[in-house]
């Protein structure tokens, strides 16, 4: 698992190399899209990659992608 910026999703140059590969190889399970400011220290929106290189052979050749940023909130007493 990975967190990242939302740019690294879309970037060329190494992120878009880094990218293909993780796809070429069937690395990328899911990716999870989180609203800006979900985590406090950081006001940009981020995204998780789960990669697994044993994924189940019904999930082989996808990726699940979900979007939180429309129904997503940061509790004030949370603490991240």
């Amino acid at each position: 698992m990975s967190s990242i910026s939302n740019g690294q999703l879309y970037r060329g140059g190494g992120d878009g190399i880094i990218r293909q590969n993780l796809i070429k190889h069937d690395l990328v399970e899911a990716v999870i899209q989180f609203p800006k400011g979900i985590i406090e220290s950081n006001k940009m929106p981020v995204s998780v990659i789960i990669i697994n290189k044993d994924k189940p052979t019904t999930v082989k050749d996808s990726v699940f992608m979900v979007s939180l940023t429309g129904g997503c909130f940061r509790s004030s007493e949370s603490r991240f």
